[in-house]
């Protein structure tokens, strides 16, 4: 156990509450293709912080002198690994037996080492990595910024086509989660710094950043569709990403930590993990028309996963974490 798992962090957990809502929100009203609808593109921008906000907790909450201790590791991946088999065996079954689709040995092999059981797992054998790994190497705060500023580097450039890649091997590039693992890191050491900054100050430069928000907000609202799949949209989202990150967590410092907040908090990994289950189900087989389809993956969504994670915590107890998640 590190030093972090005995603490709550009030702005960690809004966080994490605010991206796995983001998350659900981006499952139910966003597809691939042309926008479909004006606010598309803004939508698509201010969600964009969603999943990168998960690396950046983790890497929060997992800094600490014992986060690379072998026995610590080994039961972060536990922690990550179990769940997401029982839930990639259960993606698989339902793809196959619901949905009809063919399931080879092979093909079942590939989704889960590469997360595509359903694809929104693509991200967690990148956060295994990344809790496995990078905290081998960051000991040290320099490091740690040498890697950070390698990582931001190359994920931009790949953000930016100067580095081309295929977007199913774009979605699981770790240049660019594992910069917000150890941006998330970072941060940790310095949040003693933070906290004596005092309430004004931390509030002034949240306001800041949320200006930053207001203008890239502006800057989506009026600029072509064309210039999105480009250098300029790249940026921008870039840039807002981080910036709603260090807008929450400043403004969120000095919040009362609430029952629901901690509640999205603590259940964000398996809420995660089984929402799709029922967003998918309802954008696949709803006869109404694509907003109504929308707003219900979007119930659906949440209050499926959010029984799941409820049942599974009374029919399993101590044991539903290692679990469900």
């Amino acid at each position: 156990m590190t030093d972090r798992d005995r603490v709550r962090y009030v702005p960690i957990d809004i966080l994490k509450a605010a991206a796995i809502i983001g998350v659900i929100w981006i499952h139910s009203f966003h597809r691939w293709g042309p926008p479909r609808f004006a606010l598309q593109p803004l939508s698509h921008l201010l969600t964009a912080f969603a999943v990168p906000a998960f690396f950046f907790a983790s890497g929060f909450l997992h800094c600490g002198p014992a986060a690379s201790q072998g026995s610590v590791i080994m039961r972060r991946a536990k922690r990550l690994l179990v769940p997401y088999f029982v839930a990639s065996v259960a993606a698989l079954g339902y793809r196959h037996f619901l949905f009809h689709e063919t399931i080879t040995v092979a093909g079942a092999f590939f989704d889960l080492v590469t997360g595509s059981a359903w694809g929104i797992y693509y991200f967690v054998p990148l956060l295994v990595g990344a809790a496995v790994v990078l905290p081998l190497f960051a000991r040290s705060q320099w490091v740690a910024i040498a890697l950070f500023v390698v990582f931001s580097i190359m994920a931009l450039a790949c953000e930016l086509g100067l580095v081309p890649l295929a977007p199913f091997w774009a979605l699981r590039n770790p240049a660019w989660w594992w910069g917000y693992y150890l941006a998330g890191w970072l941060a940790a050491t310095y949040y003693g710094r933070v906290a004596r900054l005092g309430k004004p100050g931390r509030h002034l430069i949240g306001f800041v950043i949320l200006g930053i928000i207001v203008i890239a907000s502006t800057c989506t609202l009026f600029a072509p569709p064309r210039v999105w799949p480009g250098p300029y949209g790249a940026a921008l989202r870039y840039l807002t990403i981080y910036s709603s990150i260090a807008a929450i967590v400043f403004l969120g410092f000095d919040a009362s930590s609430r029952a629901a907040v901690r509640y999205l908090s603590e259940a964000t990994y398996p809420i995660y993990l089984y929402h799709f289950f029922f967003t998918y189900t309802a954008r696949q087989l709803s006869p109404y028309g694509e907003l109504t389809t929308d707003l219900l993956a979007l119930i659906l969504g949440a209050v499926g996963s959010v029984t799941i994670v409820s049942l599974g915590r009374a029919l399993l107890g101590r044991h539903a974490r290692l679990i469900i998640g």
